[in-house]
């Protein structure tokens, strides 16, 4: 069953500051006890010798070493079970929270800007599912061809990157080639990338409306943190689009399309099991 109320958007602006600030004691129980043990710990965290890492707030100082910054991807477990079976028998959600431009700590190391030059197939991805040159890779034939770790896809070398292996088998030119030795590294696009991707930018916000995130504070946060990049992006880009679903025990997906909201109308559906997207 579907029905549609509405949702003073005006008078909840003028209302100010949530009165309750968000207070990470609160959103994580016991969190000021672990700081000295953490801070201990890992002064400096190696993506490649450190296993697990530590809460976000405490994470002070990233060095990125063929594995990406858990600034930018991070998951729910570190110790992976190897089939379904045993996941379902632990209960526990299995999932990577991913944000590619979260804000970096002044002494992380910095990421790299790789140009693969501007000809057309330039850039070095696999050729069956697409992704790029990274850490985890297989060179083979003398440097000549790679095997993607995704796919196990063999794929050529272009001649503009080719480079002999050393005895190892790693390329002499490793050092100067951030992307082979770098979890995160961003991408000069070519001029054919842009104008084949250049799109409207979207966000679509999803919001935990529960009681326990409106009394630590977290939703009147998530309000304000939503508001400021909003603002941002239609002063970069008018055309920005943006899109709220809420949850609490429900789903509630809101009704933007007019063109002077004062009200908003929400759509809830009770059913998250067999969910729909009203229209």
């Amino acid at each position: 069953e579907t029905f549609v109320r509405s949702y003073d958007f005006a008078n909840d602006r003028k209302r100010g500051p949530h009165p309750n600030p968000l207070i990470p004691s609160k959103v994580i129980p016991g969190l000021d006890m672990l700081e000295d043990k953490y801070m201990s710990k890992y002064p400096i965290y190696y993506t490649d010798i450190h296993k697990k890492p530590p809460p976000s707030p405490y994470l002070k100082q990233v060095h990125d070493e063929n594995i990406c910054s858990p600034r930018f991807v991070r998951s729910t477990l570190y110790t992976i079970p190897t089939n379904s079976n045993i996941l379902s028998r632990t209960k526990l959600p299995l999932f990577l929270h991913v944000q590619p431009l979260a804000e970096m700590n002044e002494n992380d190391l910095p990421i790299c800007i790789v140009d693969f030059g501007q000809e057309e197939g330039s850039i070095i991805r696999c050729k069956r599912c697409g992704v790029f040159v990274n850490p985890f890779i297989e060179f083979r034939k003398s440097g000549y061809e790679y095997k993607c770790k995704f796919c196990e896809c063999v794929n050529s070398i272009p001649d503009h990157y080719f480079s002999p292996l050393n005895s190892n088998g790693e390329r002499i030119d490793l050092e100067q080639r951030p992307e082979l030795w770098r979890g995160s590294y961003e991408i000069v696009a070519t001029k054919e990338f842009i104008e084949k991707h250049s799109i409207t930018p979207l966000y679509l916000f999803l919001i935990d409306v529960s009681i326990p995130s409106l009394k630590s504070g977290l939703l009147a946060t998530c309000v304000n943190a939503i508001r400021n990049t909003l603002e941002a992006a239609y002063a970069d880009d008018a055309n920005t689009r943006f899109g709220i679903i809420t949850y609490d025990t429900m789903i509630y997906f809101h009704d933007l399309t007019k063109e002077e909201i004062v009200t908003i109308g929400v759509n809830d559906v009770s059913d998250e099991y067999d969910m729909f997207l009203p229209l």
